[in-house]
């Protein structure tokens, strides 16, 4: 098998003048393959790219046989002119183009772009004036905010994996030979952009997205590389963020998910039969992490395995920004056993919940709405919910069923700790199972509003 690890490399004038190259302002850049990649991003000495293809290609020179996307050549004129960079992985010119090498590649982009020593994204040349802007005046002015919303790199679905690996992230605009704008700076100026928008027009984070939702998305992932380490990373978080975000091609979405959990290279070629689904859900759980459970999904139907997505679309209840520390369990021949789970009694609301869910409906506007099912399914609508509508009134909240069951009194709620929304959490609608302890039987997922403890007690479901 040869080498999935490449870089495009300055070519050295003594040598030969017959090997593939791609010109750059009158130099050669080769392809250069390693062993494999570095160990840790001190030692790399390598940037990486980040771009959207965007449509239409061109002739490869390093493969004749193959094309690249015709931004692939004047987005790494860019970066070489903006950055002077020693060596540089970019996707079109360092992935094999031959299996198994290319899928290996493509499942260790998580390793590539946190091994490097830092990422630069490069946007579309109308992303210049944007750009500029934010040089000059520390601002985006809210004409300028639709044409960064329209960037294709904005919404594409390897950006968020890219994005939340990197150790240093900078931006750029293709043609634009001024100097790069630090990721932290772009994140405080979008920020406050945004903040003064959604003040300009009286809305909240729900009208934001409404209103514009690519720059949203790009918000959360900036945030995400902020304030997570990619180890500490779990699924849910990957699934929210890819539901929102355009894949070209069927795996990307898996492939860019996985990159996102694991910064290790994979060593082994993918099993062809297997679906990208489920080699995703399967390294979820090496890692014990079981917050793609929390999805909707068809569920497989043998005893002790009821819990778990058939390999397929896996959608989030709710694809709103998530934090916590994920969901722990492990799993058993019988069962699924689950760490961290709240057994949320129904009954008469509480007044502590009240006041909570008031205080949420009303967040971020001088609005007074009313404290009602209706109202709160109206708002999680507006931020992307996919169940039901039918709800069961909790002492401490409501939930939301994915399913419309027309039993789902008769269940039990256990809601999630660990994986927190800032109006509440996923969870769980169980059934006991009689004469057993602490086990339950799986019969949905949903989504609950209301506030919720930090500690949680240990449930077994089949």
């Amino acid at each position: 098998m040869s080498a999935i690890f490449r870089l495009l490399v300055p070519a050295d004038e003594a040598g030969p003048t017959d090997v593939p190259s791609i010109g750059v302002d009158g130099s050669r850049w080769v392809l250069k393959s390693l062993e494999q990649i570095p160990q840790s991003a001190e030692s790399s000495g390598y940037i990486c790219i980040s771009y959207a293809w965007g449509e239409g290609s061109a002739d490869n020179p390093l493969h004749p046989r193959s094309a690249l996307s015709r931004r692939t050549i004047p987005v790494l004129e860019a970066v070489v002119r903006s950055l002077k960079p020693s060596a540089v992985w970019l996707d079109g010119p360092c992935v094999p183009a031959q299996e198994p090498e290319r899928g290996i590649c493509l499942r260790s982009m998580g390793a590539i772009y946190a091994r490097a020593d830092q990422t630069v994204a490069v946007l579309s040349p109308p992303c210049s004036p944007v750009l500029g802007q934010i040089r000059e005046t520390s601002r985006i002015g809210d004409e300028l905010l639709q044409t960064l919303a329209d960037d294709p790199w904005v919404t594409r679905a390897w950006t968020y994996q890219e994005i939340v690996n990197s150790r240093n992230i900078c931006f750029i605009a293709e043609g634009d030979d001024q100097p790069a704008i630090a990721g932290d700076k772009f994140l405080n100026v979008l920020g406050y952009a945004l903040t003064q928008f959604k003040k300009n027009r009286n809305l909240d984070s729900f009208g934001l997205r409404a209103t514009r939702e690519a720059l949203d998305r790009l918000e959360d992932a900036l945030a995400d590389w902020m304030s997570f380490e990619p180890t500490n990373r779990f699924a849910y978080q990957s699934m929210a963020a890819m539901d929102r975000r355009v894949a070209t091609q069927p795996l990307d979405e898996f492939n860019a998910m996985i990159g996102t959990l694991s910064t290790e290279p994979a060593v082994t070629p993918a099993d062809p039969t297997i679906h990208p689904a489920e080699y995703f859900m399967q390294v979820c759980e090496a890692r014990n992490d079981y917050s793609f459970i929390y999805c909707i999904s068809a569920r497989r139907t043998e005893p002790g395995r009821r819990w778990r997505p058939i390999a397929g679309p896996m959608k989030t209840l709710l694809s709103w920004h998530t934090y916590g520390k994920g969901q722990p369990g492990f799993l058993t021949p019988s069962h699924l056993h689950l760490d961290n789970m709240w057994h949320a009694a129904q009954g008469a609301m509480r007044n502590s919940a009240e006041q909570f869910i008031a205080n949420w409906l009303g967040s971020d506007t001088n609005e007074n709405i009313a404290l009602t099912p209706e109202n709160v399914l109206i708002r999680l609508r507006s931020a992307g919910l996919l169940t039901s509508g039918r709800h069961v009134e909790l002492q401490d909240g409501y939930f939301f069923p994915e399913r419309d069951d027309q039993e789902v009194s008769k269940y039990e709620v256990f809601v999630a700790t660990g994986v927190r929304w800032p109006h509440g959490a996923p969870g769980l609608l169980v059934r006991a199972i009689p004469g057993a302890a602490n086990e339950y039987e799986f019969r949905g997922v949903g989504v609950f509003v209301g506030p919720v403890p930090n500690d949680g007690e240990e449930i077994n479901i089949s």
